[in-house]
């Protein structure tokens, strides 16, 4: 709609906040919903039986294992990347490049 009623310089200009201050405008309708509004009786049950505190002791394992997981997988993926590029822009090595004989062996015997 805001596309629609613009011109583009104008939607480049200033336009294109438009969105976001309709965003800012619904946040205290949404907040006084949450207040006012009771919660359904699962979701009562629900806090009324585990408490967040003993929900996350009782998943520490998994939680930590799961950030683990993501991590590891996060960090090795950047350096791998940073390292591809480094090669190729600060050591000018060719994109086709092949490791020296001896390496292969090396990794051979490993």
């Amino acid at each position: 709609m805001v596309s629609a009623s613009l011109t583009k310089d104008q939607l480049d200009a200033w336009g294109w906040r438009i969105p976001f201050v309709v965003g800012l405008l619904l946040v205290p309708a949404g907040l006084y919903l949450r207040r006012v509004m009771s919660e359904t009786p699962h979701a009562q049950r629900v806090v009324a039986l585990q408490c967040r505190g003993a929900l996350l002791k009782q998943n520490a394992g998994l939680i930590a294992l799961s950030v683990s997981v993501v991590l590891g997988s996060t960090v090795s993926t950047y350096v791998t990347l940073y390292m591809i590029t480094y090669a190729l822009t600060m050591l000018h090595m060719a994109p086709t490049y092949r490791w020296p004989r001896q390496m292969h062996r090396c990794m051979a015997t490993a």
